[in-house]
């Protein structure tokens, strides 16, 4: 991320510094309700700042929500390649059972590209998995406080062909 700065003292000095941070690539601009104005008007998104601190707040809390995303993104990463080399089928899922990543051997058990399983309910594809028990029993054990903040769970499917495939669901 880049942060370029400008100054103005006239409404034709604001109006070139949004151009000229529009033509920086820039997509967000933090200043005055005149600088707001104009950086809506060319299709940017305007945050209104008061004073620099509020500037230099603005600034790191966009620091930390880049920091968070790279940090999911290479945890995100670290599970795909972990996944991709469990010979047995696996999807991984989130609280409300829907499919944030699965492995090849899970995409042949169904039948299905994982284009078309990502982002969606589990027990849309496989209703025989029992999905939704095991996670209203975590979201209980979670309420009366008896959660590690780490467990998954699992559930086997037994296929015709007499493989097996588990789906781990992460919290």
């Amino acid at each position: 991320m880049q942060i370029h700065q400008g100054c103005y003292i006239t409404l034709d000095e604001a109006r070139q510094g949004v151009e000229r941070a529009r033509h920086l690539g820039c997509q967000t601009v933090i200043g005055s309700s005149t600088v707001v104005e104009l950086a809506e008007q060319v299709g940017l998104h305007g945050v209104l700042s008061i004073s620099q601190t509020t500037v230099r707040k603005a600034l790191e809390e966009a620091l930390g929500i880049l920091h968070s995303q790279r940090s999911e993104l290479a945890k995100r990463r670290h599970l795909d390649a972990v996944l991709q080399h469990i010979p047995s089928g696996v999807a991984a899922v989130d609280n409300q059972g829907i499919v944030q990543a699965l492995n090849p051997a899970f995409e042949a058990l169904l039948g299905m590209p994982a284009s078309r399983l990502l982002g969606r309910p589990l027990q849309e594809f496989y209703p025989q998995l029992a999905l939704d028990e095991v996670l209203r029993r975590r979201r209980r054990r979670r309420e009366h406080g008896h959660s590690t903040g780490s467990e998954s769970a699992w559930s086997a499917i037994s296929c015709p062909s007499s493989k097996t495939a588990s789906a781990p669901g992460w919290c």
